[in-house]
């Protein structure tokens, strides 16, 4: 499989997970910070998960953190409204 999609299905799987987990917090600042906090270490993970090459910042941004913290939104929203 390709690095990007990858990547991308890594985050916007652990994204929708951290949404329905926001749920739970009651808080938005809290429920922000859990999703944070699990985009930090899927970051890390995802370090390994790719080839062994420095991919940079933007990179990761594209593929990684925006789909997370757009499924993640998605999420946190739906959930919210049940």
């Amino acid at each position: 499989m390709d690095d990007e999609k990858l990547l991308t299905s890594v985050h916007a799987t652990l994204g929708a997970v951290s949404g329905y987990l926001s749920n739970f917090t009651g808080q938005p600042s809290h429920a922000f910070g859990v999703a944070l906090i699990v985009l930090l270490v899927t970051a890390n993970v995802s370090k390994y998960l790719v080839d062994g090459e420095d991919k940079g910042a933007k990179w990761w941004l594209g593929n990684g953190a925006v789909p997370f913290l757009l499924v993640w939104a998605v999420f946190s929203v739906l959930f919210y409204n049940l």
